[in-house]
């Protein structure tokens, strides 16, 4: 009996470290991860409330990327979305988002087919997974190379294959098999240009030896500063290694 005991309590430890340890490395895969940070904006309401979100004005994004040096990349990514798809009469519906090349420079989502610096640089380009690009063309579709072919979207929008990367991991919370550059949306949502919309997520990493809690202090008050809604707003600092375990804000905090 006291065997048996002592093979299901070293059995159960055994699976507990297997659970803990397939927590504290969902994100962890990522290069930069170390002086990677989301954006966060809290709301604050006249009830004393605050209300946080993921999703920050558009118009920020040219302020950071043209008045803070200290951000090496940034990344801008949609909210997650389906779609539909067809190529020579295949059907499929797969999950992606809008995005900016800075995807693939803040996280380090590999590439196998295309150049991840232009992939996204016309409005027309869709890069695609490896587990996609598998649906569209079969198992051999590296020997066919998607890159270059096109893809209807949606019926009617005619989307041109532009790279393939790696199967997003399951330890990512960011997951796609699919994205489209990020002004193709914005284009066609000329409303998401305002101070006063959530439309967009925003990443970045900092440049080496800097202090995060400066920059932070810094970019508080962006929205405070160009809304003309009376509004208080105030940008937030996350390390993205910290939002899967420590996923829960209360009050701004």
């Amino acid at each position: 009996i006291n065997l048996l005991g002592l093979t299901v309590g070293l059995v159960s430890s055994i699976l507990i470290l297997l659970w803990v340890q397939d927590e504290v490395n969902v994100n962890s895969f990522h290069e930069n991860g170390n002086r990677t940070y989301q954006i966060w904006r809290n709301m604050y309401q006249s009830n004393g409330d605050v209300n946080t979100t993921a999703y920050i004005p558009q118009p920020a994004q040219d302020v950071l990327e043209t008045q803070y040096p200290e951000i090496e990349h940034l990344a801008v990514l949609s909210w997650d979305m389906e779609e539909k798809f067809e190529r020579e009469g295949n059907l499929l519906k797969e999950r992606g988002l809008y995005g900016t090349k800075g995807l693939f420079q803040v996280f380090s989502f590999p590439w196998i087919k295309g150049n991840e610096e232009t992939a996204l640089s016309d409005l027309s380009s869709i890069a695609i997974s490896e587990r996609f690009a598998e649906k569209l063309f079969g198992r051999d579709w590296q020997t066919v190379n998607p890159v270059g072919k096109s893809i209807l979207m949606d019926e009617d929008d005619e989307m041109i294959i532009s790279g393939v990367f790696k199967n997003i991991p399951d330890n990512s919370t960011i997951s796609f098999d699919w994205v489209i550059p990020h002004e193709t949306l914005m284009k066609g949502f000329s409303r998401l240009r305002s101070w006063d919309s959530g439309s967009i997520r925003m990443f970045f990493t900092l440049n080496d030896n800097l202090d995060q809690s400066k920059v932070a202090e810094r970019m508080e008050q962006i929205i405070n500063e160009h809304s003309e809604e009376g509004v208080d707003e105030r940008l937030m600092l996350q390390k993205f290694e910290d939002t899967y375990l420590y996923s829960k804000i209360e009050r701004g905090v």
